[in-house]
């Protein structure tokens, strides 16, 4: 359990709050590695983005090869999500890098990984999420027009009325009752 110690200290008429967060057991006071802050980070606006688009995602109680499982909306297909950063890089144009490389240093074998989720999360800026079928290859670049033929973006914006729509489209008498309720809460 986490716990939260404030000392402030005062010099040259400036106020220094420093914060030191226990983050386990021993006490040692070390922070999450940032790396590992920014890794939880896009998997958090990954999953925000997926369910905003009307998918189920879960996670599993096991280590698996693969950061979580997501089922679409339109087909009903489970299927597994490794979740990645992706970077640009100067050297290449600012081109999107997505390094697709598991902890032992080689790509997710496609009998793993049926999709990449990327998160790009710039410094102040809104994060953007994009997905695509996991080709097996540890780096997969594009440039911002490549990306819109080959991957596809997920807002992470929640509409509300394309929710309601499908399960408008769905047939059945107990379905009808639960859209008619659900579209008087939202209109």
């Amino acid at each position: 359990m986490a716990t939260l110690q404030t000392t402030i200290f005062r010099s040259n008429a400036e106020v220094v709050t420093l914060i030191r967060c226990k983050l386990n057991d021993k006490g040692d006071g070390r922070m999450a590695h940032i790396s590992e802050t920014t890794g939880k980070y896009s998997q958090v606006i990954a999953k925000a983005a997926l369910i905003a688009g009307g998918y189920q995602v879960a996670e599993t109680e096991t280590e698996e090869p693969y950061d979580f499982v997501a089922k679409d909306r339109l087909t009903g297909e489970w299927q597994t999500f490794q979740c990645k950063t992706i970077r640009l890089r100067g050297d290449r144009k600012n081109e999107m890098v997505v390094y697709c490389k598991s902890g032992n240093g080689k790509p997710y074998p496609k009998s793993d990984v049926d999709l990449i989720i990327g998160v790009l999360a710039e410094d102040g800026e809104v994060p953007r999420v994009f997905y695509f079928e996991n080709e097996e290859k540890g780096e997969v670049w594009a440039s911002e027009i490549s990306a819109a033929k080959r991957w596809v973006e997920l807002p992470i914006s929640l509409d509300r009325g394309m929710l309601v729509e499908d399960i408008t489209a769905l047939d059945g008498p107990e379905v009808s009752g639960i859209t008619g309720a659900i579209t008087e809460v939202y209109q």
